[in-house]
């Protein structure tokens, strides 16, 4: 509100807008919270994006959720202070502390990448891959940034959806952050490399499994309902709705806040 995006405008950034996008946007939000206009209308917005995503361009429906991270990802580019890119090569973990590998991967990520948008969105996943035989068991962990999290709908909201069409099913945050967490058996098209399986003379393309845990959170949290099934059946056509937390201090037990990386 204060404009003070303006001083961090890079527009020589080939991945942002030039700058565009982020002073449009500002105006945007100046008018809406300082003007004395009852309605505003975000035309340069929707043509900037439509100029840089094609498929943004005319009044067809559209992915809110892809709307939103482009959105993001623009404005975080037209105001990303790192104007040098270097290319830093990612170690393992190598039996390092989850919080010292985590810095570790933050500190990298944020050489490339500096901005409010990163410093206000952007969190760190945990994601560990676990090899399914029984003479390996291997255990490969990474932290990924990301500005959003996908939850998984409880099946049985899933299933009352399909058998019901008029009704509206509620759930509980606390039940898709369960689902989330549970270690989850990757598909047969999409086996892990096993070096150690390798290294040992046996066929290294693993079934493998895969559990995500967040491990920080950021100041504004996106979540995102995933709200397909397995055989691509799309539920909840009618909305689903989540039914409001009363007891938030199950933040503390499904985002263990163990490290504050923003």
């Amino acid at each position: 509100m204060s404009g003070a995006y303006q001083n961090e405008l890079n527009t020589t950034n080939p991945l942002g807008s030039g700058g565009k996008l982020a002073v449009f946007f500002g105006e945007l939000l100046q008018r809406l919270w300082c003007g004395n206009t009852l309605t505003c209308r975000p035309s340069k917005i929707k043509k900037q994006i439509g100029e840089d995503a094609p498929h943004f361009l005319g009044y067809q429906q559209q992915d809110s959720f892809e709307f939103l991270c482009y959105l993001l990802h623009l404005v975080h580019e037209d105001i990303n202070l790192s104007t040098i890119k270097p290319y830093i090569e990612e170690k393992e973990q190598s039996g390092r502390p989850d919080g010292v590998y985590a810095n570790e991967i933050w500190n990298n990520f944020k050489i490339r990448n500096d901005s409010f948008i990163i410093n206000h969105f952007f969190h760190l996943v945990k994601s560990t891959v676990r090899c399914d035989h029984t003479d390996c068991k291997d255990i490969r962990t990474n932290f990924n940034p990301q500005n959003s999290i996908t939850l998984p709908i409880p099946k049985s909201s899933a299933n009352d959806t399909e058998n019901n069409h008029h009704v509206v099913p509620s759930f509980d945050l606390k039940d898709c952050f369960t689902e989330y967490l549970k270690e989850k058996q990757l598909d047969a098209t999409d086996k892990w490399h096993c070096n150690k399986c390798r290294q040992n003379g046996r066929e290294p393309f693993r079934q493998s499994y895969l559990k995500n845990v967040v491990f920080n959170t950021p100041h504004i949290l996106i979540l995102r309902f995933n709200r397909f099934s397995l055989g691509q059946q799309q539920v909840g056509q009618q909305g689903m709705q989540a039914r409001r937390i009363k007891d938030e201090t199950f933040i503390c037990k499904y985002i263990p806040f163990l490290h504050k990386l923003l």
